[in-house]
């Protein structure tokens, strides 16, 4: 499991830090980013899944969660669960 975890991780990592932005959380088996916009965290969501889908050593299904709303401090988010 906690390879899968690593690994999951790297790919979500990777997603957004191609998009500029950060991971901000990475409790438990949750991973959370900032990004700077809707159609960023979109864009992230969907390159971590083709990749991990991709991935003939990953079994697992990778769940994401995108709230969409804006907060004060952060402009958009996205949450990976494994």
């Amino acid at each position: 499991m906690a390879e899968t975890l690593h690994a999951h991780d790297a790919v979500v990592r990777d997603a957004v830090e191609r998009h500029g932005r950060y991971v901000f959380d990475t409790g438990s088996d949750a991973r959370r980013a900032a990004l700077s916009n809707p159609t960023d965290a979109v864009d992230v969501a969907i390159e971590s899944q083709e990749r991990l889908r991709d991935d003939e050593t990953s079994d697992s299904a990778l769940r994401m969660v995108l709230p969409l709303r804006r907060s004060p401090t952060r402009a958009g988010a996205i949450r990976a669960t494994g």
